[in-house]
């Protein structure tokens, strides 16, 4: 069973991944995705690169319509949310 740190820091390896992903579709819009509402906290990205927060709701739900084009909400729900809601060690 892997730690929360290390649970945190791969959740933010497949966010940063889907992102270099996004960069290479040529057809990627991302208003089409977002609200204008929509806006990333960087710190909580941050957090969540050097393991010491959980990913929000709110991450998880911006994060689900701005990789929309290159990740299911399964696969999001996968690195972002369920991980998180087992028991594992601090």
């Amino acid at each position: 069973m892997l730690s929360k740190i290390k649970l945190r820091k791969k959740a933010y390896e497949f966010i940063y991944q889907k992102a270099e992903e996004l960069e290479t579709k040529e057809s990627y819009r991302i208003d089409k995705y977002i609200e204008e509402t929509d806006i990333v906290n960087l710190d909580d990205l941050d957090k969540l690169k050097r393991g010491i927060a959980d990913p929000s709701n709110e991450l998880v739900s911006i994060l689900k319509r701005i990789l929309r084009p290159v990740a299911g909400d399964i696969e999001i729900e996968g690195y972002l949310v369920k991980p998180f809601h087992t028991n594992c060690k601090q």
